[in-house]
C-alpha cells in the first residue's frame, strides 16, 4: 500500500536520504529532521492502526496461545545483537524492494515482487522497525502480559536496535552503495 499510495517509509527514506548524503545533495540536518518525522509519524499511524484492529472481532478476544503473541514473544526473546542484523537484513530487503519496482512499469508485475519479497523477510522474522510498531502495539493493546519481557523500557530499547539496524542495512549498504556504484554519468542498473 505505501508504494502504490505513495506513502512515505522511514526505512525507504533511510536509502534515499543516505544516497542523497553521499551525493551531497542533502544537508545532514535536513536527512536527520525527515527521518525523525518521518519515525515519529509512522509510529503514531502504526499505533493507531494498532489501535483500531484491537477493537475488531479478529483480535477483541484473544488469549496466550494466539500467533500475535508467540510472534512478539519471538521478537522481544531475541539478542540485541540478533536484532540489530536481522535490522540489516530487513531493510535491504525492503529497498531491493523498492529499487526493482522503479524498472517495473507494469503494476500487475509489482505486485507479486512486493509479496514475494517482503513474503522473505516477514517469514524470517527479520527485524523491520515499522512493521514492529504495527506487531508490539497490537499486542500491547491486546494481551501484553501475556509476553515474557514485555516492558515499555526494552520495546523502545528493541526498536531503537532494529531502527539502527535498518539504517545500516538500507542507508548504508543500499543507499550509499548504490550511490557508489552510480557515481559516473552511467546509470548502473546491476
Amino acid at each position: 500500500m505505501i508504494i502504490f499510495l505513495n506513502g512515505e517509509l522511514t526505512t525507504s527514506n533511510m536509502m534515499y536520504f543516505a544516497n542523497g548524503l553521499y551525493r551531497k545533495v542533502v544537508k545532514p540536518a535536513d536527512a536527520a529532521k525527515v527521518l525523525a518525522l518521518c519515525t515519529l509519524f509512522n509510529l503514531i499511524g502504526c499505533a493507531a492502526i494498532a489501535w483500531v484492529l484491537s477493537q475488531t472481532l479478529g483480535f477483541n478476544d484473544i488469549d496466550a496461545s494466539h500467533y500475535l503473541i508467540s510472534a512478539v514473544q519471538g521478537k522481544i526473546d531475541k539478542s540485541y545483537g540478533l536484532v540489530f542484523l536481522d535490522g540489516i537484513v530487513a531493510n535491504m530487503l525492503v529497498n531491493i524492494t523498492v529499487i526493482g519496482i522503479m524498472f517495473m512499469k507494469d503494476n500487475s508485475a509489482k505486485i507479486p515482487y512486493i509479496l514475494g519479497i517482503i513474503f522473505i523477510f516477514a517469514f524470517y522474522g527479520f527485524e523491520h522497525v515499522i512493521a514492529n510498531f504495527v506487531t508490539y502495539s497490537l499486542a500491547a493493546f491486546t494481551l501484553p502480559s501475556a509476553i515474557e519481557g514485555f516492558t515499555l523500557s526494552h520495546v523502545l530499547l528493541q526498536w531503537l536496535v532494529a531502527w539502527i539496524g535498518n539504517f545500516v542495512g538500507g542507508g548504508v549498504v543500499m543507499g550509499v552503495g548504490y550511490g557508489f556504484l552510480n557515481k559516473g554519468q552511467d546509470i548502473y542498473t546491476d
